[in-house]
């Protein structure tokens, strides 16, 4: 049977990789650009609570009321000037963010890599 052929054949590959023991070395790990990261994650998150804010002002209109994300970010509140504040505030955080994200992915990833060849 040529499926059963064709099973086979991949299962004896699979086992051939499995077998195979590769040696790692620091230039072969993958690693994250740190600023390229940090400035997508500063878009992603600015962008997300600035369309979030706005979101809320078309749907319910104007509330000054405080939030969990104003009491983090001063000046934020759910309003046009507010939205701006947090875009501000949540550039800056989710820069930061990202940047030790990679950073520490980028550590982990060579100290583990290394450590395995």
């Amino acid at each position: 049977m040529v499926c059963s052929d064709a099973v086979t054949e991949s299962i004896r590959s699979v086992t051939c990789v499995a077998d195979v023991r590769i040696m790692m070395r620091e230039e072969d790990v993958m690693k994250l650009q740190v600023k390229a990261f940090a400035l997508t994650c500063a878009m992603l998150w600015g962008l997300g609570l600035f369309v979030l804010t706005w979101w809320i002002i078309l749907c319910e209109g104007v509330t000054n009321d405080p939030t969990l994300i104003g009491r983090i970010y001063l000046g934020y509140r759910i309003s046009p000037l507010g939205s701006v504040i947090g875009l501000a505030w949540a550039l800056v955080d989710g820069a930061i963010g990202g940047a030790v994200f990679a950073w520490l992915y980028n550590v982990l990833a060579g100290w583990l890599g290394t450590a395995k060849a």
